[in-house]
């Protein structure tokens, strides 16, 4: 149970300077980051001048980009990604020990649990979401393909689906968009397997046999013809969202962040989507999904105004003026509460992102454990093998022997 905050926490000495002014950021800035950042600034109590709040996107930011010197941070150096400072020694200020002054209580625990270590919360989620599959309905209508019932698909109506868009449509189109390349989507496939990429105590744990299994799923994917060959594939990887098969209506389906679904539908107007949970099978594991945080506020362990940023925090989490400012530009607020205030302010796409992250939070099990030192490279990592993978150069069995091995070492030689 998180501490409730006392009545008098407000109450901060008044120091000289604006809060905001120690505001960083990293990951691609959403568009109208700026204005909504002076509208927090305009809303903010000015009795906590002076704290140094860092606002931290984890491995995966608004637009997949993580905090490894893409120079997106504003007025300091560029900070690490926030699982390798959960992992590291006293980077981040204890949130536990201010609770006078911090109310997280109006998170979910699963939530708040992605920011926990050893049982102490260091960072508090701004946004959630999960990892879904986005349908184009256009396209299934397009091509004459029934649009297979979500609510209890299994792996096998998915694959014949996307077939069978791919057959439909002489190759103007394909099926699916596979997965092979990155953290998030392997995460949820372990998930449905019951393993996990790591373990509690930061070890590397993933069975062999799951990874090899999910990059044969897209191989066999390729062979059927459901997706598009290796070549297309590498050209896709990289490319802005506007430019990439989804928005461009050259795939039925595909895997991912809640967080994109939005910017997805902004950007190709002309298609209906959907976003709904992954296909099952009758042995898959209860609770494989989870909400996972798109960025997060933390503050750091040498603040010399410890009480003030825990005031900002509580202010940026819990005050309604921040979530109307922020939107769902940081993914769906982490604040029930704030989904509540938004839901009649968002258009189509927002409700039915908004509803896919109820549903996420709802069915979802324990949070993964944090990433630890050394695997900050893991999706590029994933990627480079992924790719070598799709040409042949290496069986979905050999790939996943060498990517455990170089990540351990990876892991290993961090401490």
């Amino acid at each position: 149970m998180r501490h409730r905050a006392r009545p008098g926490r407000r109450r901060a000495q008044r120091r000289r300077g604006h809060p905001l002014d120690h505001l960083v950021g990293c990951g691609r800035p959403p568009p109208g980051d700026a204005r909504r950042h002076r509208a927090v600034r305009e809303g903010a109590p000015q009795d906590h001048g002076g704290a140094h709040l860092l606002g931290l996107v984890g491995l995966l930011g608004p637009a997949g980009d993580d905090c490894r010197g893409r120079g997106h941070a504003r007025r300091r150096a560029v900070r690490p990604a926030l699982p390798v400072l959960l992992r590291g020694p006293g980077a981040l200020l204890d949130l536990d020990a201010v609770p006078q002054f911090l109310d997280a209580s109006s998170l979910p625990e699963n939530v708040l649990a992605s920011g926990t270590v050893d049982g102490r919360l260091y960072a508090v989620p701004i946004g959630v979401a999960g990892n879904g599959v986005v349908l184009n309905t256009s396209l299934f209508e397009k091509y004459g393909v029934p649009v297979p019932d979500t609510d209890t698909w299994t792996w096998d109506d998915f694959d014949a689906a996307a077939e069978a868009i791919s057959e439909a449509s002489g190759g103007e189109a394909y099926g699916v968009s596979p997965f092979g390349w990155e953290s998030f989507s392997l995460g949820i496939f372990a998930r449905q397997r019951g393993d996990e990429l790591f373990d509690a105590e930061g070890d590397v744990a993933i069975d062999p046999d799951t990874l090899a299994a999910y990059w044969q799923q897209e191989l066999d994917w390729i062979e059927s013809g459901a997706a598009p060959d290796a070549a297309h594939l590498s050209e896709q990887q990289g490319l802005p969202l506007d430019q990439g098969d989804t928005v461009l209506g050259r795939t039925a389906m595909s895997f991912q962040p809640g967080g994109l679904f939005t910017a997805i539908a902004a950007a190709a107007p002309d298609f209906d989507y959907e976003i709904v949970d992954w296909p099952t099978d009758p042995g898959t594991p209860p609770g494989f999904q989870y909400p996972k945080p798109s960025m997060y506020w933390a503050a750091s362990s040498q603040s010399e105004h410890p009480a003030e940023a825990a005031l900002l925090i509580d202010f940026l989490v819990n005050d309604p003026e921040v979530a109307q400012a922020f939107g769902t530009e940081r993914g769906i607020p982490a604040n029930e509460q704030f989904q509540a205030d938004l839901e009649p302010t968002l258009d189509e796409a927002g409700r039915k992102a908004l509803t896919f992250t109820e549903q996420v939070t709802d069915r979802s099990g324990n949070a993964p454990p944090i990433t630890p030192n050394g695997a900050s490279e893991v999706d590029t990592m994933l990627s480079r093998y992924n790719q070598r993978v799709q040409f042949g150069d290496l069986t979905p069995e050999q790939a996943a022997d060498a990517f455990i091995e170089e990540l351990r070492s990876a892991v290993e030689a961090a401490g």
